[in-house]
């Protein structure tokens, strides 16, 4: 019996996180739109929109209400550097909603950080969605190069999420990242579908998705 009711427990979470999506990932919910571009994000591909995307991530982060939305729009790409979006937010939820592409720096010796084992990390943030049919871009091969002798351990992972409970990933894109695509650690409760994880059939440990210290 105590089997049974912790699977129905389980049914009930996946229920409701599913639902969730639903209104979520569908824009059922009115939410706040913070775009990048409204933060001077360029969006050429070229031009560093570090700091376009941390003031635009202050100001959804900090907003109220059902759900702040980060958006990052289609038709432009976002030249980022290893970035930390801290949490908590003052918004039940705080929404990523990606439609445009997100890139690395092409060449791992103009990283901002070398030594940065993330290059997008999300940390302490309750009900983060990211959602849409945009694509981040890790550019690892610089990272692969048999001459520079790279291990594992010295590359970092594209997206990195961290003791943000319930979590829903979606819809998204990620190509080439220098090591594992998503690490999800420390959080509870987390929906992952729908999205794509490519890397050429050489490139070193580009694990999928990998998990830690995590439930449901």
């Amino acid at each position: 019996m105590q089997g049974q009711n912790n699977r129905h427990g389980s049914d009930e979470i996946i229920l409701r996180l599913s639902v969730s999506v639903i209104f979520l990932c569908f824009g059922l919910v009115n939410g706040q739109n913070f775009s990048v571009l409204d933060f001077d994000a360029t969006g050429d591909g070229q031009t560093d929109d570090s700091n376009a995307f941390v003031k635009t991530w202050n100001a959804a982060c900090g907003g109220g209400g059902d759900i702040s939305i980060l958006l990052i729009p289609a038709g432009r790409t976002f030249l980022i550097q290893p970035i930390v979006f801290n949490g908590p937010c003052r918004s039940s939820n705080t929404k990523v909603q990606l439609e445009g592409i997100v890139v690395a720096p092409s060449n791992k010796e103009v990283w901002s950080n070398t030594n940065s084992r993330m290059w997008i990390k999300f940390s302490a943030v309750l009900g983060l969605v990211i959602v849409g049919s945009g694509t981040i871009n890790g550019r690892g091969s610089s990272f692969w190069e048999v001459r520079q002798h790279l291990k594992a351990s010295q590359r970092p992972t594209s997206l990195h999420i961290s003791k943000c409970d319930n979590l829903i990933i979606s819809g998204i894109t990620s190509i080439d990242s220098p090591k594992n695509h998503i690490s999800i650690a420390a959080c509870t409760n987390v929906v992952v579908s729908n999205i794509g994880l490519f890397a050429p059939e050489d490139s070193p440990n580009t694990d999928g998705i990998d998990i830690s210290r995590s439930t449901n």
